[in-house]
């Protein structure tokens, strides 16, 4: 059974995101290499699926010490400690509420344009024996809080994997794909 599209509005996302913790971001306050989104392909029912890339953003949770860090965002390569999952997944939520801001501003606003995201792929920063099932809590991460905001409509499919580096040290990125009506 095919599950049933709800309608979005901006308010509901914003009350979705507050209960998530999360706060919807203006996109004009992203860093340089987050939220990049392209129109990938127009199709012949009026949508258009959009891929969109996101770096960890700028949070001011950097690990480190050094004010020069500060506010560069989650950094660091992810051991296999309780710790830098707890960090890597908040690096990945940080990261969903960065791609909703860019749904946001890739909409205009009008959140009937959106309809689904369809594929999330969440690249983690990780130290050379960082167990997979660690790479799999931490990705999973991203899809509870889509579900939980978008809820049981928002199926997508997932990939993750463990690279050696990231840009700028960053613990996770984030890529999707996304459909909305043109």
């Amino acid at each position: 059974m095919a599950a049933t599209l709800e309608t979005y509005t901006r308010d509901i996302i914003v009350k979705k995101l507050r209960e998530n913790r999360l706060l919807l971001t203006k996109h004009g306050r992203l860093s340089t290499t987050a939220a990049q989104f392209v129109p990938e392909i127009e199709l012949p029912d009026g949508t258009a699926l959009y891929s969109f890339g996101d770096c960890c953003p700028s949070d001011n949770f950097g690990r480190a010490t050094n004010p020069s860090t500060l506010g560069r965002g989650i950094t660091g390569k992810v051991r296999n400690e309780l710790n830098d999952t707890e960090l890597a997944k908040q690096a990945v939520r940080t990261c969903v509420q960065q791609l909703v801001g860019c749904i946001d501003y890739a909409c205009e606003q009008d959140w009937g344009r959106f309809q689904a995201i369809t594929h999330v792929q969440v690249d983690i920063n990780a130290a050379p024996n960082l167990e997979g099932a660690r790479v799999l809590e931490i990705s999973e991460e991203a899809s509870r809080i889509i579900h939980a905001i978008f809820g049981d409509s928002m199926a997508h499919t997932r990939r993750e994997q463990a690279c050696v580096t990231l840009p700028g040290d960053m613990m996770t990125m984030l890529s999707a794909r996304v459909r909305m009506r043109t």
